[in-house]
């Protein structure tokens, strides 16, 4: 299921353990300034469109498992996607197109084609599933703490503009918040009145 594959990420705690107090900083975007528009990173725009069709791929990569992908977690692997590839390569991680092709059919019913952003997204992921193993790429668990440190810094310095309808972006998990609506119940739920017999009593 998608979730399995994606689990790397919200591992990112546990990987980074000697980083911690690193992880507890997060980054709150704002409001992209194009209608239809999902999120905007560094200038680089994801559309409403591509992030609804990135999901329903990975809903077939699913297939018959039911896994459910919400588009919060492909907009986040979207977001990071890039940047992981970026900083991997430069530790000398190479996630290759085969590897990718087999993370994606492994769970479907049948072989699809995917597109370019799809493929990308899950790129990330199968990295960052390799940073979670260090020893088999070569790299020492401090290499490994490193590199994802060094993602996440990215991450924060990174120019990223969500649209509120999907919450705000969090580097340090590579994941989107859902935003608080707790004001919605202060305003349904006014503050009583005292009554006139207490507030005679109260003088």
């Amino acid at each position: 299921m998608i979730v399995t594959c994606i689990r790397p990420f919200s591992a990112l705690p546990v990987v980074l353990a000697a980083a911690s107090a690193a992880l507890l900083v997060a980054l709150t975007g704002c409001s992209p300034d194009e209608p239809g528009t999902a999120a905007v990173i560094d200038g680089r725009k994801i559309s409403v469109e591509e992030l609804q069709d990135i999901t329903r791929e990975l809903q077939v990569m699913s297939g018959g498992q039911g896994g459910y992908v919400p588009e919060s977690t492909v907009l986040a692997l979207t977001i990071a996607d890039p940047i992981v590839d970026r900083v991997v390569s430069e530790v000398g991680i190479k996630t290759t197109d085969e590897q990718v092709t087999t993370m994606l059919n492994q769970n479907a019913d049948e072989k699809q084609t995917y597109s370019k952003q799809t493929r990308d997204a899950i790129k990330a992921v199968v990295s960052m599933q390799k940073l979670a193993q260090p020893d088999a790429v070569g790299l020492t668990q401090e290499q490994a703490a490193q590199t994802v440190q060094k993602i996440i810094d990215e991450l924060k310095k990174a120019d990223v503009k969500i649209n509120p309808r999907y919450g705000t972006f969090d580097p340090a998990q590579v994941t989107i918040n859902p935003l608080e609506l707790n004001w919605l119940e202060k305003v349904a739920t006014p503050s009583p009145t005292p009554s006139p017999s207490s507030a005679e009593e109260q003088s």
